[in-house]
């Protein structure tokens, strides 16, 4: 926007009035201009750099498997790192997309284009306005009607990055739920028809006690985090006589599995 404050209208020197006023208007789309331009360069530094380092990664991480067989057969190092390069380059791109590095500068480069064209145009069409018979109305009116023009335009970019910020905020909350959803704990009913055969039985989580159970023959094994889980019984009758028991069971993210698992008695 322009520094200086809006020019007052003179009676006394029309003429003199209609070109401050020209000058008013055309500096400040020069400086809407020049706002652009200068915001445009680090957005194109940022997007070309972001977007170059990870098509260098992706292009690293497809090439890892293929130079294993030549480097060393064996040698599982460089498969892992290629998933690890293309894991990366891909956050890099979502990113820049969050952030908006590559459409701001295609935004700021476009409007400061558009502005650019427009007063061209209009300096030439002022140019063959003045030819005609003076009028302040008419120039008045046409001063108005080219600044309302520069507006629209800066109005539509704007537009445009507010749509932008909040489609970004609406993805990444989208990400963060379902990131919240895959990681929803999940429980295991446990099922053991012939619990009542044992005085007691330690039911073990992944190699750890997870509780014991007595004279029942369901119980729920809650707060799993998602995934394959090893559920074991260790069942003891009142001899002391230990039977064991072992099943992988997987639970899905939010949800209930459902296993039954009987004990061999020990004789």
């Amino acid at each position: 926007m322009s520094d200086q404050d809006f020019p007052e209208w003179s009676d006394e020197n029309q003429p003199a009035y209609i070109k401050t006023l020209y000058q008013w208007v055309v500096k400040n789309t020069q400086q809407q201009i020049q706002w652009y331009d200068q915001r445009r360069r680090p957005m194109r530094f940022l997007a070309q750099w972001v977007r170059g380092i990870a098509l260098v990664l992706a292009t690293l991480g497809a090439i890892c498997p293929l130079i294993t067989p030549i480097i060393d057969g064996e040698n599982k190092t460089f498969p892992t790192l290629g998933y690890v390069f293309i894991a990366i380059g891909a956050a890099l791109v979502s990113f820049d997309r969050y952030y908006g590095f590559s459409r701001s500068w295609m935004r700021f480069a476009s409007t400061q284009f558009s502005l650019q064209v427009l007063l061209r145009e209009f300096q030439f069409d002022w140019s063959l306005f003045l030819s005609q018979p003076f009028s302040a109305t008419a120039s008045i009116q046409k001063l108005n009607e080219f600044s309302g023009k520069v507006d629209a335009i800066v109005k539509q970019e704007t537009d445009a990055w507010i749509a932008d910020f909040k489609n970004n905020i609406a993805e990444l909350e989208k990400m963060l739920k379902a990131g919240a959803e895959e990681k929803k704990p999940g429980a295991i009913k446990l099922s053991v028809p012939n619990a009542r055969n044992f005085q007691k039985i330690a039911v073990t989580l992944n190699g750890t006690h997870f509780k014991e159970i007595s004279g029942v023959t369901e119980t729920l094994l809650d707060s799993i985090p998602p995934g394959r889980h090893e559920v074991s019984l260790s069942a003891f009758t009142d001899e002391g006589k230990e039977s064991r028991e072992a099943k992988v069971v997987e639970v899905v993210a939010g949800s209930t599995a459902a296993i039954e698992m009987s004990i061999n008695e020990q004789v």
